[in-house]
């Protein structure tokens, strides 16, 4: 079963998950790729999306996570979640966001119609 996590339906923008996911699949393939394009020398994309990861203020995952496309998204989830909340400056548009991204606000998404 999906779990909803900050709140929400749980659902990303593509742009937001999109370096992530790249990211993912490349550090897990990585070997791979080596070993198939040892001849090649050619510009590593992988390396530039990390430069700009880190040039964002963006967090990494260890080296035996970096396949975990969770954990890269996590740091761009968090990211987001600091922005939005720092946009709202009066104490209940902040209370009203708190509930949303609070655990089990989205428990009722997981509920089974009933056709009565």
């Amino acid at each position: 079963m999906h779990r909803v996590r900050n709140g929400g339906l749980g659902l990303r923008r593509v742009s937001s998950l999109a370096s992530s996911a790249f990211l993912a699949s490349a550090a897990d393939t990585r070997r791979l790729q080596d070993l198939i394009l040892y001849r090649v020398k050619s510009c590593n994309v992988y390396e530039s999306f990390l430069m700009i990861r880190v040039g964002s203020g963006l967090a990494l995952p260890d080296d035996s996570d970096a396949h975990k496309q969770r954990l890269w998204d996590k740091a761009v989830v968090d990211a987001e979640f600091s922005q939005l909340f720092n946009k709202y400056s009066e104490p209940n548009h902040r209370d009203r966001f708190l509930a949303a991204v609070a655990p089990h606000s989205g428990d009722w998404l997981h509920t089974v119609p009933i056709s009565a």
